[in-house]
């Protein structure tokens, strides 16, 4: 079969969520279909990750996105009365590319990664369309306006509600719309047109990377995450200047330690103003040194969508993880037994604290999280359900694996 992959972001390096779903889908159907990627990328470093992908695909097509020039496309999209997301991706380079692509190769399938890359597939093209959407993005942009003032507050709603209405019918155009979590194909339903077909394919972790080798513990607190994207830059800093002084009373020498590539300014202000009780690591060749020394895992994330990878690989690692309600909102966990949640800075602290005295407590955590990534969240178990996904026999493979995991 041959697939034509469209996608907003190279999938590579795999180094942060979307990248990281989007790679092992890639790799899963390369080994079984012909699949031509054609996907943005908006750092020269990415750009470089095409070679690696050739390795799978007999085709694969970078388009440069340049950020500012994707950004005044975006508002003028706004102007136009369509959403930013639609405007900021929709680039000539790209389109230009998708039509030589088309006009080259019959295509069974176009798989779609992210819903505005849904304005590159035909509406009365027959050929058959899979839109992974990963969570309900146009959710992101209402938790930012609910933490916006004036007329930033106004901007995020109109995003809001223009995206809203582009997933709801650009989704109805395709075959197949995919979701990250339950929670993420409920919000979806509760809008979408009524036969639209939407399906959950979970993520997962690779446990011959991520396992479970842990030391003893060091005297810092851990998170991980690209460290230029606004939900993971607030985490770090509400947690250093609200979560952090509270644990630090009880264990004087807690220190936070957040790994991710390309950290924006304001955390490196950020580390000044905290002295020694912050450290931005950056980008790192191997995050996992960082995993097993770490003591407590947090992640005290109040934006966001979908299902953090970061706390996955976290408990794939054995780390004992505290989280936000929202940090794990997608995944199919029980709290006080995988993880401990908390809704509040100085219940979160507690529970820092709790872990951090408390060795044997540490390990029943993180062993009970370990086991629960390996019986639900490996990328071998869940790939498997892509197959459904598609027309003809592997679909019809794939609903039989669907149908035993509803079980």
């Amino acid at each position: 079969m041959r697939i034509l992959y469209l996608a907003h972001r190279i999938p590579y390096p795999p180094n942060k969520g979307d990248k990281i779903r989007s790679y092992h889908h890639v790799r899963y159907l390369a080994e079984r279909h012909d699949v031509h990627l054609l996907a943005f990328a908006d750092a020269p470093e990415d750009e470089r990750g095409a070679d690696a992908l050739r390795v799978h695909c007999p085709e694969v097509v970078v388009v440069p996105l340049d950020k500012r020039q994707a950004l005044w496309r975006g508002l003028g999209a706004l102007v136009r009365g369509r959403s930013l997301s639609e405007g900021y991706f929709a680039a000539p380079q790209m389109r230009q590319a998708v039509e030589r692509a088309v006009a080259a190769v019959r295509f069974d399938v176009v798989w779609v990664f992210s819903s505005p890359m849904m304005q590159y597939v035909a509406p009365t093209d027959a050929v058959w369309k899979v839109a992974d959407f990963v969570d309900v993005d146009s959710e992101k942009w209402d938790q930012f306006a609910a933490r916006g003032y004036g007329p930033l507050r106004w901007g995020y709603r109109m995003e809001a509600a223009r995206l809203r209405a582009f997933e709801r019918h650009s989704g109805s155009r395709a075959d197949r719309v995919l979701f990250v979590s339950d929670a993420e194909a409920e919000l979806y339903r509760t809008f979408c047109l009524p036969h639209t077909d939407v399906r959950v394919i979970p993520n997962g972790v690779d446990l011959t990377y991520f396992s479970p080798v842990r030391s003893s513990g060091s005297d810092y607190l851990l998170f991980t995450g690209a460290m230029d994207y606004r939900p993971n830059i607030e985490a770090v800093i509400e947690c250093t200047r609200e979560i952090l002084p509270l644990i630090r009373r009880d264990v004087p020498e807690a220190r936070f330690v957040a790994v991710g590539h390309r950290p924006a300014k304001r955390l490196f202000r950020e580390v000044a103003r905290q002295g020694g009780a912050l450290q931005i690591a950056g980008s790192v060749p191997d995050v996992r040194p960082y995993f097993r020394e770490a003591r407590v895992y947090v992640a005290p994330l109040r934006l966001g969508r979908g299902v953090q990878n970061k706390v996955l690989e976290a408990m794939a690692m054995g780390v004992p993880v505290v989280a936000s309600p929202l940090a794990v909102e997608g995944l199919d966990l029980q709290a006080g037994r995988d993880v401990l949640v908390a809704e509040t800075n100085a219940q979160f602290a507690a529970a820092v604290v709790e872990l951090w005295h408390d060795a044997a407590r540490r390990r029943s955590l993180a062993d009970a999280a370990a086991r629960l990534v390996e019986a639900r969240y490996t990328w071998t178990g869940n790939l498997r359900l892509l197959d459904a996904c598609l027309p003809g026999a592997g679909g019809e493979l794939g609903e039989k694996y669907f149908a035993a995991c509803a079980l």
